[in-house]
């Protein structure tokens, strides 16, 4: 489902200056690099903080950033009240366990090919334009989700649209997609995860 300009007010939750502020302080956070390949590239660590934990490599990260990758800060969801309360409004409405993930960049490439995702997804475009793919086929859940990735003409096209900010997509779990980039953005993913059987929401 797809829902424009749902979200008007996304700056509140996310903009450059915050995304700075996460990679200047990798130690609250998880980072992904994603190459021109689709594929992860690892991020070195830099030093050991408290003796037991080992810190992302910040000075990597900014030059990922720099050479037109794909970044991804996971754990945002703990940055802000703000952002902290959206997952609270997410949780109670569905009753699940929630996240959420900042997918951003400076170029038109760094994004993941057709994949699908365990979790189902809300997207929220947050800056600038990302043109987005959905497809009716799902992967089986027999399958991990690198079995078999199928190529485009295999699939059906159900969603084609450029997102702009404040426009919000939901992606049910499990469904092939693919998000390509237009320049710089700025997007957050929320997966949902649904609870353990007998537990409830307060």
């Amino acid at each position: 489902q797809y829902f424009p300009n749902l979200v008007p007010d996304v700056e509140k939750y996310i903009t450059w200056n915050d995304i700075e502020y996460c990679m200047n302080n990798p130690q609250n956070f998880i980072f992904d690099v994603v190459g021109p390949d689709g594929k992860k590239i690892p991020v070195p660590d830099y030093e050991i903080r408290w003796q037991t934990k080992l810190v992302q490599d910040k000075q990597f990260l900014f030059n990922s950033l720099l050479q037109g990758h794909g970044l991804a800060c996971l754990r945002y969801g703990d940055y802000s009240k703000e952002t902290n309360d959206l997952l609270k409004e997410f949780e109670k409405a569905f009753n699940i366990d929630a996240a959420i993930h900042v997918y951003y960049g400076l170029g038109n490439y760094g994004s993941f090919k057709i994949h699908c995702d365990y979790p189902a997804n809300f997207i929220i475009q947050s800056f600038g334009e990302t043109h987005w793919k959905v497809y009716a086929e799902r992967q089986s859940v027999l399958h991990p989700l690198s079995y078999n990735i199928p190529d485009e003409s295999e699939l059906t096209k159900v969603i084609d649209v450029v997102m702009k900010p404040g426009d919000v997509l939901y992606l049910p779990a499990r469904l092939w997609h693919i998000a390509i980039p237009s320049g710089p953005r700025l997007s957050m993913s929320i997966p949902c995860w649904p609870k353990p059987f007998g537990v409830d929401t307060p």
